[in-house]
């Protein structure tokens, strides 16, 4: 099978550097020679970033007389043509070598005019000469000029040029700053405007050029819309690499069809490549592992086999048969050791791997499960990457005739199909939505399957929206809702486009650019010709690509207005957590005045800032400050604030509840962020202790009405309590005792109780 060829084509640009292309075409005062360097330039870089194989060759017009052709027909003592064209830079691939020399070296040549017609003709021998040893997909001449300069020609000559174009398949693209649009290409090409000071040379050049490019099929582009089409860096469309199937419904029908990705997220350029920026070579990367600054080196025959699953963290290790970390596998290991598998490190736990644990689930398929109605394919279920599209193999007939069966069936009857899909026999299984479209051909609509991906139980995130209770005081007006009505059709972004583009629609899926792609392809082009200056700020064209556009701006600039006044809106400053906890801590000091004043003392004094550990001064305060100034961990503060707490209630002859209210505030608050369970563990066994001993009103009063319960999931996504649990927690559940909580003294303990008295 001979070697498939390279896609490619063949660019050949023509500028005009002569003296009529020194003149001012634009408001900014810039001339016709600067805007079509930039352009050529622009074409260059689009190219590179592009990644392709297309080359591409300049040819100037005004210099010296050097290029091939020329010196052919000197060499064969012929008559002298193509005069004062110089080949520049050959028909290679571009590279940033060829763009330095473009912006430094060429300059405006102000003693010589160049023919366009022979420009054109020399275009098409170079093109033909090219394409003797290689292979082109398209051919394409771009001419820059102002057809100020001078013609001489035949109609013979014309001809001549026409029939060359047509045969060799060449498009000829024309760029110049008289070129007008009226908007309908089909109707009305574009055509060259009629200024007062124009040329008779102009004028006739312009209208055999206008011939030329509607005989030859060609394009006349004004310079101002290749400046918009050339500033954005776009990558080269690919035609679409078809993945086959057999589709199957039930067990009786089958059909042939290929798959294409439609909608995927993908790189903008290539990986970046490390170089030595001395010496230009590759920089690379080689990997060691150390232990104990001592090289490990793996058996390559064992170690080596397997990646790293992504459900596995760490390095690869060795198993003996008893799934034990081989003491000699962190030596090095010339040969392959016997009775020896590959693991991986799950945490601190060794987990042998075999390939044998990779078990395939079947074969390549794409097989339906049901049909569910549309209405019920909600797109919050879909998931993946991208989309593709399912077609009919166009080889097979009766393929064809079943799956436009099949989507006419489904489309009408508005169902969709949940199949199975497996892209090869070592993949996991997944379930898709086929959906059924049809082409915005009106003349010929064409039947498709659009294929999503849909989510397994697993990857469903349960997430509980608040309430929006339909009250009367929240209930909007009608004038309210025919204000919202008329902003909506204010930004309808159908009609928001430029129109001198000729794109009326705004923010189109298939023409809006990434404009961080956009971005960092400048800076690469400004690092490539100008590496010490520093990079630039991300213009705001660029960020105008993703702002609001503006013709809606004026549109609603009004009703906004409007809005602001019939919808009143106070703005709520909620408190951080931090604040919260302040607040309800000098609630408690407010609630629980204490009538020792030894504890007054203590709570007035500040945290000493040498302090290494909770004491019982201000445990709340001090159990804070440990934690958030790292001189204690979480759990090793959390110890010492139980212990306290502990000997606070149960050990004092009268529980200081002010130190120990705000200790619980301060534990719980910390846990939810932290380690709920550990608080949870806390106050279920401090529940069980007061209850124990008889101090039903104390567990109410510290936990029931401060709201000290259990930490609840909708406070820390670190656990699971339920609503309920936490309610069936704060039920105080009493003791049954026959005992008194205080019992009176027996008749042996009257001295005792006298001394007391």
């Amino acid at each position: 099978m001979p070697p498939k060829k390279a896609q490619k084509d063949a660019l050949l640009l023509f500028f005009d550097c002569g003296p009529d292309s020194n003149v001012t075409t634009s408001k900014d005062g810039e001339t016709f020679f600067s805007r079509a360097k930039k352009c050529i330039m622009q074409i260059y870089q689009k190219k590179i970033f592009e990644n392709s194989n297309d080359e591409l060759g300049l040819v100037i017009m005004g210099g010296d007389t050097q290029n091939r052709m020329h010196q052919k027909i000197l060499a064969e003592n012929s008559e002298s043509t193509y005069q004062n064209l110089t080949e520049v830079l050959e028909m290679k691939i571009p590279t940033w070598d060829a763009v330095r020399f473009i912006e430094r070296e060429i300059e405006l040549c102000e003693d010589h005019r160049a023919d366009w017609i022979e420009a054109i003709l020399l275009g098409l021998d170079i093109l033909h000469d090219m394409s003797m040893s290689r292979f082109y997909q398209k051919m394409k001449i771009i001419l820059l000029t102002t057809f100020a300069s001078p013609i001489s020609y035949d109609r013979e000559q014309i001809d001549e040029l026409i029939n060359g174009i047509n045969e060799k398949g060449v498009d000829l693209i024309v760029i110049n700053d008289n070129i007008e649009y009226n908007g309908d290409f089909t109707h009305d090409p574009p055509h060259f405007s009629q200024p007062i000071d124009k040329t008779q040379t102009q004028d006739s050049s312009e209208k055999l050029i206008e011939e030329i490019v509607d005989q030859t099929k060609g394009y006349l582009c004004n310079i101002e819309n290749a400046e918009l089409h050339l500033v954005y860096f776009e990558k080269k469309k690919v035609k679409g690499r078809p993945n086959p199937y057999t589709f199957k419904i039930g067990s009786k029908i089958s059909m042939d069809v290929v798959e294409y990705v439609k909608v995927t997220e993908t790189k903008f350029l290539d990986p970046w490549k490390s170089i030595n920026t001395t010496t230009g070579d590759d920089v690379e990367r080689k990997i060691k592992y150390f232990q104990n600054d001592k090289e490990i080196k793996t058996a390559g025959a064992v170690g080596a086999e397997h990646e790293t699953s992504p459900d596995f963290i760490g390095a690869n290790f060795l198993l003996d048969s008893s799934d034990r970390p081989l003491q000699n596998a962190q030596m090095e290991v010339d040969e392959p050791v016997h009775n020896t598998i590959t693991g991986y490190m799950y945490g601190s736990t060794p987990v042998p791997y075999e390939p044998t644990i990779s078990q395939s689930f079947g074969e390549k398929c794409l097989d339906c499960i049901n049909f569910s109605e549309r209405k019920y394919m909600l797109s919050e279920y879909f998931t993946g990457k991208g989309c593709h599209v399912i077609l009919p193999k166009l080889t097979s007939k009766s393929s064809i005739k079943k799956f436009a069966t099949i989507v006419r069936a489904l489309y009408e009857s508005n169902y969709v199909i949940i199949a199975r899909k497996m892209y090869n026999k070592h993949s996991s299984p997944k379930i898709v939505a086929l959906i059924p479209e049809y082409t915005d051909d009106h003349d010929d609509p064409k039947p498709f399957l659009t294929m999503i991906g849909l989510h397994f139980y697993e990857d469903c995130v349960d997430i509980k929206f608040p309430s929006l209770k339909n009250t009367k005081k929240n209930k909007p007006s009608d004038d309210q809702l025919q204000l919202m009505e008329d902003l909506i059709n204010s930004m309808d972004l159908m009609t928001a486009g430029d129109e001198k583009s000729g794109n009326s629609e705004a923010f189109s899926l298939n023409k809006t650019l990434n404009p961080v792609n956009q971005h960092v392809c400048r800076m690469i082009a400004q690092r490539a010709l100008r590496p010490n200056e520093p990079l630039q700020e991300i213009s705001e064209e660029l960020a105008k690509l993703i702002d609001v556009p503006d013709k809606i701006k004026a549109q609603s600039k009004d009703i906004l207005l409007k809005a602001k006044d019939s919808f009143e809106l106070q703005e709520i400053t909620l408190p951080t957590r931090m604040e919260k906890l302040q607040a309800q801590l000098k609630k408690i000091e407010e609630k629980y005045p204490d009538n020792n004043s030894n504890q007054n003392n203590d709570q007035n004094l500040p945290v000493d800032s040498q302090l290494n550990h909770v004491t019982t001064a201000n445990p709340g305060e001090e159990f804070l400050f440990l934690i958030d100034r790292g001189i204690l961990i979480f759990d090793a503060a959390a110890q010492q604030l139980r212990d306290i707490l502990h000997n606070l209630t149960f050990k004092s002859f009268d529980p200081l509840r002010l130190k120990i209210l705000k200790g619980i505030v301060s534990y719980r608050y910390k846990a939810i962020e932290v380690n709920p369970q550990s608080y949870n563990e806390f106050i279920k066994n401090y529940k069980n202790e007061l209850l124990s001993k008889g101090m039903h009103d104390f567990f109410t009063e510290m936990i029931v009405n401060e709201g000290n319960g259990l930490i609840l999931s909708s406070e820390s996504n670190l656990c699971d309590v339920t609503l309920e649990a936490g309610e069936e927690f704060l039920k105080s559940i009493p003791i049954a005792t026959d005992v008194p909580l205080i019992q009176a003294p027996d008749e042996d303990d009257s001295e005792l109780m006298n001394l007391l008295e």
